[in-house]
């Protein structure tokens, strides 16, 4: 299942990589945003703030990996996130690391297994993953 705020999050990503950070893909992560502030039975809130129009693709795209973190956290997603991004390095290990995690290698972790009926159908696709 996805939630809305997820959906949101795709569909921004998916903008910013191919016509890059236009009006459609901020307003999709200030939604998110505008949520996030209007706290029931809190003072107007301020933070998080909009999304500037002149921000550009990398920190855009940066900032919806962010978003995604901190919006679907505890969903299982981040993993899958470090993974198709090739993050690992970033995030595990050395002085900014945010999740320290010092047995990361990202020859046999950004891998998944391959099912054991798909290597019983085509012996060509061993040896099975490093790790699984």
């Amino acid at each position: 299942d996805f939630r809305y705020a997820e959906v949101l999050l795709i569909a921004a990503e998916a903008l910013a990589e191919t016509t890059g950070p236009n009006p459609e893909a901020i307003g999709y992560v200030n939604q998110i945003r505008a949520r996030a502030r209007n706290w029931v039975g809190r003072p107007l809130q301020t933070f998080p703030a909009d999304v500037p129009a002149t921000t550009d693709k990398a920190a855009f795209i940066n900032l919806v990996l962010e978003e995604r973190r901190l919006e679907l956290a505890f969903e299982f997603g981040r993993w899958y996130d470090i993974k198709r991004r090739k993050l690992g390095d970033a995030v595990f290990k050395g002085a900014n690391a945010l999740e320290t995690r010092p047995t990361f290698d990202a020859s046999r972790d950004y891998l998944m297994p391959i099912p054991k009926t798909e290597l019983d159908i085509n012996p060509n696709l061993r040896p099975q993953n490093p790790g699984y």
